[in-house]
């Protein structure tokens, strides 16, 4: 995660943006997006990793975007396009192989 903030970084520093709002909300988030959930879900994918195969593990992580898009879906009432739902039948065909 170290190597992947130093572009973020190098970006942020020559894109112009208005000045952050430290607000109560936007705290936060921050922390929230810091500490738990990025700590918890490597501590998670470490134990997954013990207890799986690492093939089986890798593999699971496609999953990822289609939880995402469904997710979206489900909660957000976006509308899956047709590429998407060209995307998650491939991964589901991944999956079955």
């Amino acid at each position: 995660m170290l190597y992947g903030s130093i572009p973020i970084i190098v970006i942020a520093v020559f894109t112009t943006s208005r000045p952050i709002e430290w607000t109560g909300a936007f705290v936060a988030a921050l922390a929230y997006n810091v500490i738990p959930a990025t700590a918890i879900a490597w501590v998670l994918w470490l134990y997954v990793l013990q207890v799986l195969p690492t093939g089986v593990a890798g593999i699971s992580t496609l999953a990822t975007p289609v939880i995402g898009i469904v997710a979206a879906a489900a909660v957000l009432g976006e509308r899956v396009t047709t590429l998407e739902a060209f995307g998650i039948a491939c991964i589901l065909v991944a999956f079955s192989c």
